[in-house]
């Protein structure tokens, strides 16, 4: 269940249809230059939580009505979906990422010349790049009675989970132009990254064979792998142990590091009245992890795969719920990614950077209406991706403003709404960069896993 336990997480940064929106607390997260309108203490585990999904795909490329009158869903698998049907929307990458960031103790002040804060943050970042041979394989090698090859490539996932602690300043240099900086020591909980460059099968009626070349790399403090005998295709031990699961003995930290944020602002009214200028550069940094398992396969070793013999593919042999399906599909593709124990070796991992560049006009003859453009590019190959994000917010009492946001990007077009509640001594705020209509039982996105929810409550004081 590998895959899916991944594709299924979440993961969380900062609202951007939040970032010009002047009367948040926490939009100093995005750009350290920016400064809250007064002295602030977070809700401890309530002040700022965001949590956000991204794909270029959504559970309705996977997932499908059925015709069989005891279950009303079916995976792509099932003989009734049509190859074209499924294969034809999906990119020659499926890129699915989850992000995760809970403000556990967090608070600002002014003092010392400028503004100060201090955050104690839970993080979790996921990627994950599915090619679509991977998928055509899944589809219509199960067609290919007469034998095939396929050849897989690029498949990869990350995952990145982490204490973060930052102490941040900020401060006018001149009238127009203001700096700051956030310091973070790291205390790492888990990461995980794995890479299979290239995976080749070849289909015969009577039996599968497959070899691949990657690597896993696992650092997770009191983590070893469980291993199994392999077998070839009449059962006979082959003498090769595979890896086969996890056992933890008493986790904790397992790797320490450090960051850096960095931000700017300048004030642009001597060129265009009413126009701001920022940009900020994020994590900066790394994690070295002292306890890292290994997982390897040089792809000299062929191994025996049985197919996707569990999973039900014609409607009257589908009788099975689609969550017992979709646990049938991931046990199967556990099965074909093989790794061997490789030992285990220190390794240092990098946050992965965001960048941001905002342009920001106030209407002079409406200074509570404003327009904003916000570009983002997050560093971190091979998911590296962009965003660009047009916004348009409004402050029509001293205690309310509202931002609504329209953006594209790598993965797709989406609407955002924050909702900002400013009342003497609280802040409340609530929205979301990814607007969305249709959800399945478990509130998941039906038709793009683009989804995320940003909300918090402050209590506020000083000017």
């Amino acid at each position: 269940m590998l895959l899916l336990t991944v594709v299924s997480g979440v993961s969380a940064q900062n609202s951007r249809t939040g970032y010009f929106l002047r009367g948040s607390y926490h939009r100093h997260e995005m750009n350290p230059a920016f400064m809250p309108e007064s002295n602030y203490i977070a809700i401890p585990g309530l002040g700022n939580l965001n949590i956000e999904t991204q794909g270029n795909a959504g559970l309705s490329n996977f997932i499908f009505d059925t015709t069989n009158p005891m279950y009303d869903m079916t995976t792509f698998m099932n003989s009734s979906v049509g190859a074209d049907q499924f294969l034809n929307e999906l990119d020659d990458i499926t890129r699915l990422n989850a992000n995760l960031n809970l403000s556990i103790l967090s608070f600002g002040f002014k003092k010392w010349g400028g503004y100060n804060t201090f955050d104690l943050r839970l993080r979790s970042k996921t990627s994950v790049n599915l090619p679509i041979d991977l998928f055509r394989f899944m589809k219509l090698g199960m067609d290919k009675v007469d034998g095939a090859t396929y050849h897989i490539e690029n498949l990869a996932m990350r995952s990145s989970n982490f204490v973060e602690m930052g102490f941040g300043h900020s401060r006018r240099l001149t009238e127009r132009l203001t700096v700051g900086a956030k310091f973070k020591l790291l205390l790492g909980a888990a990461n995980m990254d794995m890479n299979i460059d290239e995976m080749n099968i070849t289909m015969a009626q009577n039996v599968w064979t497959a070899n691949l070349k990657g690597q896993a790399n696992l650092a997770l403090n009191g983590a070893t792998f469980k291993q199994k005998m392999e077998t070839d295709s009449q059962g006979n031990p082959t003498g090769n142990q595979q890896v086969d699961g996890l056992d933890v003995d008493s986790p904790s930290i397992g790797g320490v590091g450090i960051g850096i944020d960095l931000g700017a602002t300048y004030d642009m009214t001597d060129v265009v009245e009413g126009l701001t200028l920022s940009a900020s550069v994020l994590d900066l940094g790394f994690i070295s992890w002292s306890d890292n398992i290994v997982a390897d396969n040089d792809g000299t070793r062929q191994f025996h795969f049985d197919g996707f013999s569990q999973i039900g593919v014609d409607d009257d042999s589908s009788n099975k719920e689609i969550d017992d399906q979709v646990e049938d599909l991931g046990d199967d593709l556990e099965n074909m990614a093989r790794f061997y124990d490789a030992g285990s070796k220190s390794r240092t991992t990098m946050l992965g950077a965001t960048v941001h560049i905002g342009a920001e006009y106030e209407l002079p003859s409406y200074k509570a209406l404003h327009f904003g453009l916000l570009s983002t590019t997050y560093f971190n190959s091979p998911f590296t991706w962009t965003e660009l994000r047009a916004s348009a917010t409004i402050a029509p009492l001293s205690w309310f403003e509202a931002s609504t946001s329209f953006a594209t990007s790598t993965l797709g077009q989406s609407m955002g709404l924050v909702l900002n509640f400013n009342p003497k001594g609280f802040n409340f705020f609530i929205g979301t960069d990814y607007a969305f209509t249709k959800v399945n039982s478990q509130a998941i996105p039906m038709n793009g896993l683009n989804s995320s929810i940003s909300l918090g409550m402050n209590i506020t004081f000083g000017k």
